[in-house]
């Protein structure tokens, strides 16, 4: 029942994964939605017309109205751009290309207008150029819907998903990091436990070995004493 509200709630947002509702992601902000734990008028993107249809079927009040935002697209001053890759990496639905060191170009007709990208660059060369769409992105082959509207959200909803798989890989990759770390970390402790058992026995065998010396001398103390018939002190 739930899942099948989080499905059509999916349907209905925007899928531009902006995280300007406080969530993750559309399907984070769907899931409290269908389980009732947040409110149906968040997502700014989507603005009033998506808070009613939410409201309507996850059957929440819809305390205020939201104006629609004004869509925009993100351009890359060339000059500025020092190919750093923070904006690639922010970027959900991989609408900018480039490499390392070298200059970065958004692929407008992929471009959600998230603007997640835009706090990242350090040298603020991106740009949020207002465009006349009723939604965005403006590519939508990805998706077989007839609905325009639906059309645009599936396929960027496809191409965040395309990403998240995309780093799965280096996600297993780093969860290997850590793991051998731990492996190190407790490599290390169990030989500092065993040193300090060590260094404990060290210890133990030097005091028997002094008390034995002790009564070694004793004896030759009582044998000298016997042989010469000597008195103590």
């Amino acid at each position: 029942m739930k899942q099948n509200i989080i499905q059509k709630i999916e349907q209905i947002l925007p899928q531009t994964q902006c995280r300007r509702c406080g969530f993750a992601d559309c399907a984070a902000y769907a899931k409290a939605l269908a389980y009732r734990t947040t409110q149906a008028n968040l997502c700014s993107v989507g603005g009033n017309e998506t808070a009613q249809k939410i409201a309507q079927i996850a059957d929440l009040p819809v305390y205020s109205k939201i104006a629609d935002e004004t869509k925009f697209i993100v351009r890359i001053d060339e000059d500025g751009c020092i190919g750093c890759t923070r904006c690639i990496t922010a970027c959900p639905v991989n609408a900018i290309s480039g490499a390392t060191k070298l200059m970065h170009t958004v692929i407008e007709n992929e471009c959600t207008g998230c603007g997640l990208c835009l706090p990242v660059c350090p040298t603020d060369c991106m740009q949020a150029i207002e465009v006349k769409d009723n939604f965005l992105p403006r590519n939508t082959f990805l998706s077989s819907n007839k609905n325009p509207q639906q059309a645009a959200a599936e396929h960027a909803r496809l191409r965040y998903q395309q990403k998240q798989a995309e780093r799965l890989p280096e996600t297993v990759e780093q969860n290997k990091k850590t793991l051998n770390i731990n492996q190190l970390l407790s490599q290390a402790q169990q030989k500092t436990a065993q040193q300090k058992r060590i260094s404990v026995k060290s210890n133990e065998l030097a005091q028997q070995e002094l008390q034995q010396q002790k009564q070694r001398s004793y004896q030759r103390h009582l044998r000298r004493k016997k042989q010469y018939g000597l008195d103590d002190e």
